[in-house]
């Protein structure tokens, strides 16, 4: 019976060994191939329209401490007033990778945890500006 289990011991160590050695050759390479450039925008976002149609767009900041805390490399935060006196504010941020701990995140779950209240969401359809009148749905 020894014998037995000697042999199956036997058979089986080279059998890891190959295992082990294709799992970490596999690791290795995927580790080595995994290397996104990154892709920066074609334009600063700071030069995003300020004015789009009858939309009248001015330029905001948030504080220093809340840029650090996002970790973003590229923004912009634009309040728009329309001709019905309506307010919307826009904030895009650009992370030229997410890898080093800095990730994008919704504002559903970002705005509650950092106190503030989300009274109401909308689904609202906008005509872009230009020839073709393209239609898009935003949240509100």
């Amino acid at each position: 019976m020894k014998s037995d289990n000697l042999q199956y011991s036997v058979i089986s160590l080279p059998r890891s060994v190959i295992a082990c050695t294709l799992l970490l050759s596999t690791l290795g390479c995927v580790l080595l191939l995994n290397h996104n450039n990154a892709v920066p925008p074609k334009k600063p976002l700071h030069e995003f329209p300020k004015n789009i149609g009858p939309w009248i767009g001015r330029e905001e900041y948030f504080t220093p401490e809340i840029y650090e805390a996002l970790g973003v490399d590229d923004s912009t935060l634009i309040s728009y007033l329309g001709p019905d006196e309506k307010n919307v504010l826009l904030y895009v941020g650009y992370y030229n990778s997410q890898r080093e701990g800095d990730l994008m995140h919704s504002p559903k779950n970002c705005l509650p945890g950092s106190g503030w209240n989300i009274t109401k969401t909308s689904l609202e359809e906008l005509e872009l500006p230009g020839p073709e009148h393209k239609k898009v749905k935003a949240v509100q």
